[in-house]
């Protein structure tokens, strides 16, 4: 089914740091107060990657579109709490001087690559695994 593919931005800056999302710390959220990568289910009938730029819009106000986006990751992954889906990883980075304007979440952070182990991650098994091969092949 269409519900079942999520798509995830991995967003770093013109010094290759990433911008992740704080989730927000709320009983309904999922994996409320750790960290994450960008990004949503699809709606209607977006593609992936419309999706995607949909996401960035809403959650940090960057406007880029498809062309923009590099795909690093498309797979089937599994959770406990959603069974199984595709998970759609991307690259975006951030024009020069942009300002992040936090439409969803707690807070945001730019992190190095190598302080990225130590984050609490809010993510599941296999897509923290997809997640930490994207990093390292960026």
């Amino acid at each position: 089914g269409h519900g079942t593919q999520v798509s995830g931005i991995i967003v770093t800056d013109k010094n290759g740091r990433i911008l992740l999302q704080q989730r927000d710390n709320l009983p309904h959220v999922t994996s409320p107060g750790l960290w994450g990568v960008w990004g949503g289910s699809l709606e209607g009938q977006e593609t992936p990657l419309e999706c995607a730029v949909r996401e960035l819009k809403e959650e940090i106000g960057l406007s880029i579109g498809v062309e923009d986006l590099v795909l690093l990751f498309s797979g089937e992954v599994s959770s406990k709490k959603f069974g199984r889906k595709i998970f759609n990883l991307y690259h975006a980075t951030l024009p020069e001087g942009f300002r992040v304007s936090l439409g969803e979440g707690e807070g945001y952070g730019f992190f190095n690559k190598d302080t990225l182990e130590r984050l609490p991650i809010g993510m599941s098994e296999d897509m923290k695994i997809e997640f930490f091969k994207a990093i390292n092949s960026l």
